[in-house]
């Protein structure tokens, strides 16, 4: 596989995921880790699409409304499997305010076919996270809000 080609499965697999997140649809989570992935976050190491699945569950219904906005990936070809490094940002409307927040996505991708892919491994570091009141945030992104 050449770079061209571990560039658009990266970027393909790292949009399906952070669109699953945000539509909070779990079966579709799972199916973007290989049978035995594993997904890195805070020191914890979670294995196994039922396993991750199950964080997810417990995970996604504390979190909002929220939505993921991905740049910068950078994919090498790495014997059969792409290395690749994703930055992301993210806005959450919480009970709180509106959070924004960013962080990085290190990333083992397994091609499936079709220009897909499956994570073998995913590790996720959230580098800041910053809450604005309600009032700032209905400014700020009017159209996300839920309706009061």
């Amino acid at each position: 596989m050449n770079r061209a080609q571990a560039d658009l499965v990266a970027r393909r697999t790292v949009a399906r995921y952070a669109d699953a997140i945000d539509h909070k649809v779990l079966d579709d989570i799972a199916a973007i880790f290989a049978v035995d992935g594993e997904l890195r976050r805070a020191g914890t190491v979670t294995t196994g699409r039922a396993a991750i699945a199950a964080f997810y569950g417990d995970f996604l219904p504390t979190v909002g409304h929220m939505r993921h906005h991905m740049t910068n990936t950078i994919a090498e070809p790495d014997g059969e499997l792409i290395r690749a490094g994703s930055r992301f940002t993210y806005v959450q409307v919480v009970e709180d305010g509106v959070r924004f927040g960013w962080g990085d996505y290190a990333d083992i991708i397994e091609p499936t076919g079709d220009d897909d892919g499956v994570f073998v491994s995913k590790e996720i570091t959230v580098h800041h996270a910053q809450v604005v009141p309600m009032e700032v945030g209905v400014h700020l992104l009017p159209e996300a809000l839920p309706p009061t």
